[in-house]
C-alpha cells in the first residue's frame, strides 16, 4: 500500500511539474511577436504620421469608390490596393466600424501581402492574455461565379499554434453581424471560408458584376472582372480555382451566386 501511495504521489508531482513547465512554455510562446508584425508596427510608429495614415486611408476609400463606379459600366474593370492603404484603413475604420472588437481587447491590426498570401495579425490584450494573434490567408476563385475561397492557415497566439475548430462558428457569427454569409469547405489542409459576392442587385445599373481575378502580389492585392451580359455568358476566371471538397453547391448555384438572398440586404463591392 505504501509503495502504491509513493508511486501515486510521485506521479502527481511529475504531472504537476510537467503541467507547470508546459504552462510556462506556452506563456513564453504567446509572448513572441511575428516578424512581419514587428516590422509593420515599428515602421508605423517611426515613419508614419497621423496625417500620412489619414491620407492613405482616404486613398483606400477613393480606390474603392472608383472600383464601384467602374464596375457599374459595361466591360472590364480592375483595382489595386497596397499594404499601406489597407493598414491605414484598418487603423482608421476599426474604432468606427467595429467598436466591439476594441472592447474585447483587439487592436493594432496589420497585414503584409506577399506572393500568393496575406499575413494578418492584431494585438489581443485583456485581463487574461496579452499576445499577438496571427494567421495566413490566401484567396482563390471557385467553380461557382463570384464565390471566393479564403483559405485560413497557421493560426497562432504569438508562436503558439491554435486549432481553427474553436473559431469557425465565431467567425461566421461576426460576419453575419455585417450581413455577410460565410460557408465552410473543410479540406485536408484546413478550413476554407466560402464568401459569395453579390453580382446582381436592383440598385446595380449594370448586371451582373463578376470577379474574374484576385491576386496577392508583393505588397498589394489586385482585383479584376467584368460587368454586363457578356460577362455572365462568358465567365472565365483568370486565376487559380479552388475545387470544393466538403461543400456541396446547390443545383442552381450558378444563378444563386449572382443573386443576393434578400432585397433588403445592402451590398457593394468592397
Amino acid at each position: 500500500m505504501r509503495k502504491w501511495f509513493r508511486r501515486f504521489a510521485a506521479a502527481c508531482v511529475i504531472i504537476a511539474v510537467l503541467a507547470g513547465a508546459w504552462a510556462w512554455w506556452a506563456i513564453r510562446q504567446t509572448q513572441q511577436v511575428p516578424e512581419f508584425y514587428r516590422l509593420a508596427t515599428q515602421r508605423s510608429d517611426e515613419s508614419v504620421t497621423a496625417q500620412d495614415r489619414v491620407q492613405a486611408a482616404r486613398r483606400m476609400n477613393q480606390n474603392v469608390q472608383r472600383l464601384q463606379d467602374a464596375a457599374q459600366q459595361p466591360g472590364a474593370w480592375h483595382a489595386t490596393f497596397s499594404n499601406e492603404e489597407i493598414n491605414a484603413w484598418l487603423a482608421e475604420e476599426l474604432p468606427k466600424s467595429f467598436p466591439h472588437w476594441l472592447q474585447r481587447g483587439l487592436s493594432e491590426p496589420r497585414v503584409a501581402i506577399e506572393d500568393g498570401r496575406m499575413l494578418a495579425a492584431a494585438r489581443l490584450k485583456n485581463r487574461r492574455i496579452d499576445t499577438v494573434v496571427s494567421c495566413q490567408v490566401s484567396v482563390e476563385l471557385t467553380e461557382q461565379p463570384n464565390m471566393l475561397a479564403i483559405r485560413l492557415e497557421d493560426l497562432r497566439a504569438g508562436a503558439l499554434s491554435i486549432p481553427w475548430g474553436h473559431f469557425l462558428d465565431r467567425i461566421s457569427r461576426e460576419a453575419a453581424v455585417g450581413d455577410i454569409n460565410i460557408q465552410w469547405d473543410m479540406t485536408e489542409t484546413g478550413p476554407v471560408a466560402l464568401l459569395a459576392i453579390p453580382g446582381e442587385h436592383p440598385e446595380f445599373a449594370i448586371r451582373p458584376v463578376l470577379v474574374e481575378s484576385i491576386q496577392l502580389g508583393q505588397g498589394q492585392i489586385s482585383l479584376a472582372g467584368r460587368s454586363g451580359e457578356s460577362a455572365k455568358n462568358d465567365y472565365r476566371p483568370k486565376t487559380s480555382i479552388h475545387r470544393f471538397v466538403s461543400y456541396q453547391p446547390d443545383p442552381n448555384s450558378r444563378r444563386q451566386a449572382l443573386l443576393i438572398p434578400s432585397e433588403k440586404s445592402k451590398s457593394q463591392i468592397r
